[in-house]
């Protein structure tokens, strides 16, 4: 008995006798139910977190999406619980935990509710996602010691991602806040 890729499908040889005894045939199908679940499980588990560079463009993706939906119960799924952002930006916070990044975004919210961010295109190699993005949105709230202008901002930003078991677990954002002032 063996079992072969794809689709798992088993193989049970039989003696080319008279043909098996009735307990014979039972240990034989026993055997081949526990190959067929224990191949389940190895491609389950095999599949369970791809990290293809093709699945790691997606979860970046349902990232940017749940956050323009602020889908902050799709958002805990995608972000790893210890996540890390790192910015050389002035003014931006330092975040070190997926709530401290929920807390962030849904502070931008209060300043641009209308607040949407668009791919302009994603490169991977590895565990690792650079995004080129747009961000558009209306300030409507405060922005740090700036009070709330109802003026739209518009800007491009750079995103590396590195993915983790299938989650986000670190970030690197840069953008131009002077962008902002004009």
């Amino acid at each position: 008995m063996r079992c072969n890729e794809p689709g798992h499908r088993a193989v049970v040889a039989l003696p080319a006798s008279r043909g098996p005894s009735f307990p014979q045939a039972r240990d034989w199908i026993v055997r081949l139910t526990n190959t067929i679940t224990y191949a389940r499980q190895l491609s389950t588990a095999a599949f369970a977190h791809p990290m293809t560079t093709g699945h790691n463009k997606a979860v970046v993706r349902a990232f940017v999406e749940a956050v323009n939906q602020k889908d902050w119960r799709r958002f805990d799924e995608l972000i790893a619980p210890d996540f890390v952002r790192h910015s050389s930006t002035f003014g931006q916070p330092q975040i070190r935990s997926r709530d401290q990044l929920r807390d962030f975004l849904a502070g931008e919210v209060g300043t641009f509710p209308d607040a949407h961010e668009t791919i302009h295109f994603l490169v991977a190699e590895g565990d690792m996602v650079a995004v080129h993005s747009g961000f558009r949105g209306t300030q409507r709230g405060p922005m740090g010691s700036f009070p709330a202008s109802g003026r739209a901002l518009s800007a491009d930003f750079m995103s590396i991602y590195r993915l983790e078991d299938g989650r986000i677990a670190e970030a690197w954002d840069e953008w131009d806040r002077l962008s902002g002032l004009i």
